[in-house]
């Protein structure tokens, strides 16, 4: 029998050729430069009020706030972070967290500055987890309010290939580790609601917990976003592990396929609806953030 049983290995294989074919067809256009108008956007938020916070809280002694490199762009420049939190206990756990890869995301970044700060704030909390957080995956795209970095790439389309700077840090984190969970914090602009994807995992217990925890709460749940040939169901949409070895033939892996493919057997793309203030998507993804810190082990 063929890896996804009889009579459906050829199907499947076919499938993921032509998907692999369209993309590569398409691979050119994707990595060409942006336009002046899209470098030339104008700065809308200032990359100091990250550093100032993420001082104050390596101030604490409790995280560790190390500069992987610095983010260039003509005009731009901006420190990588990754904040690191060992517990004083023994570690029983690992969890990776990343926010805002798309820059017009904001409220991942948010979410995790906020969650780095509770955890300066109390050395109680999760006495047996080590986190590695990369709170701001596209400083330039963040700072200009721009999905894509500085040289026009799709971030969180570029883990096969690399070849922007931002992505080749975050891989740099990851290479040679593995995470029990991992965290990927998004935002869609056409969702009505709330809703998350799940890779290549059967039980989706602890999903549909939080799906009614947060409808509980009166957040709205999205019943109609979709991706490619995925769609979602009652907020969750479940990506199988074909579909991660089909873009990864297609040379098209995002930051989730990456990690369950290489680092995390855990990991969940969490997705709020831009429509909402910011306020209340905050709110949506600490929640999610602490369902999952308590449920998904």
């Amino acid at each position: 029998m063929g890896i996804f049983g009889k009579g459906r290995r050829w199907p499947i294989a076919g499938l993921c050729v032509l998907i692999a074919a369209t993309a590569v067809s398409a691979g050119y256009f994707a990595y060409m430069r942006p336009s002046p108008a899209y470098r030339n956007a104008p700065q809308v938020r200032d990359i100091a009020d990250v550093e100032s916070r993420l001082a104050a809280a390596a101030a604490s002694g409790r995280v560790v706030v190390r500069e992987l490199g610095t983010v260039t762009y003509d005009g731009f420049a901006a420190p990588f972070w990754l904040v690191v939190r060992e517990p004083g206990e023994a570690v029983k756990r690992r969890c990776f967290l990343l926010g805002t890869i798309h820059g017009n995301e904001p409220a991942g970044v948010e979410c995790l500055l906020r969650f780095i700060e509770r955890l300066a704030a109390d050395e109680r909390l999760y006495p047996d987890t080590a986190f590695d957080i990369i709170p701001l995956a596209n400083p330039w795209g963040w700072a200009h309010n721009r999905r894509r970095n500085g040289d026009g790439f799709d971030l969180n389309r570029d883990f096969s290939s690399c070849r922007g700077q931002e992505t080749r840090f975050v891989r740099d984190v990851l290479d040679g580790k593995r995470h029990d969970l991992a965290l990927d914090f998004h935002e869609d602009g056409g969702a009505t609601g709330f809703y998350l994807y799940q890779y290549a995992e059967k039980d989706t217990a602890a999903v549909r917990a939080l799906l009614e925890t947060l409808r509980a709460g009166g957040t709205p749940i999205d019943r109609d976003a979709s991706m490619a040939i995925l769609k979602v169901r009652d907020g969750l949409i479940r990506a199988p592990m074909w579909t991660l070895r089909c873009v990864q033939l297609a040379r098209k892996l995002s930051i989730g396929n990456y990690l369950r493919l290489f680092n995390a057997p855990r990991v969940y793309t969490i997705e709020t609806p831009s429509r909402l203030p910011l306020e209340q998507r905050v709110r949506m993804d600490q929640t999610a953030l602490d369902h999952f810190l308590a449920t998904a082990w």
